[in-house]
């Protein structure tokens, strides 16, 4: 009867230590996504022209001229970089 409480005993702090693992599996992959979406929102703060290039570009025929965006798309991209920014450090805080 005691070798099959030991068991048990055993199974349990198997199962705990298990659990424990895959939180911080969790937590260590929600720490690097909320990291990446601030850098993500950086990069539309920092160089929102190359960013709309880059979007956009891709998706066009390499034979058209590249167009500028106006100043009020380079707005739009700093604002969703802020908002990628204070989302991210909101989430990882």
């Amino acid at each position: 009867m005691n070798a099959v409480q030991d068991i048990d005993d055993i199974s349990l702090n198997i199962q705990i230590q298990v659990s424990k693992w895959k939180l911080s599996t969790v937590n260590r992959l929600s720490l690097l996504a909320g990291i990446g979406f601030a850098l993500l929102g950086v990069a539309y703060l920092s160089v929102p022209k190359s960013i709309y290039h880059f979007g956009l570009d891709s998706l066009r025929s390499t034979q058209s001229e590249p167009s500028q965006p106006s100043n009020a798309m380079m707005w739009v991209f700093r604002f969703i970089g802020a908002c990628l920014v204070v989302v991210s450090i909101s989430y990882l805080v």
